[in-house]
């Protein structure tokens, strides 16, 4: 996912856009995956901007798939109250 520019409106946008392609993905029983971390580094987005030659700014990446199955075994919460101190 990319803008025109890179700035906090083209981020914004963005970010709305990305609300709707998730929206969308989990309405087809798709699977996402936000990579994001890669993003952070100028160097790499550039590398990235290069070398895919994208006409705009990279502000997101995002891996999409349909789930194979259940092959991750849920795991158990601890209560807030046992991680979050109210007061």
């Amino acid at each position: 996912m990319g803008t025109d520019g890179d700035d906090r409106a083209a981020w914004s946008t963005a970010g709305r856009a990305l609300g709707r392609v998730l929206l969308e993905a989990t309405a087809a029983g798709l699977a996402a995956s936000p990579l994001t971390q890669a993003l952070d580094w100028p160097a790499t987005r550039t590398q990235l901007r290069s070398r895919l030659r994208l006409v705009g700014y990279p502000q997101m990446l995002l891996r999409l798939g349909y789930p194979s199955g259940d092959r991750t075994p849920s795991t158990n919460r601890r209560p807030v109250t046992d991680v979050l101190t109210f007061g």
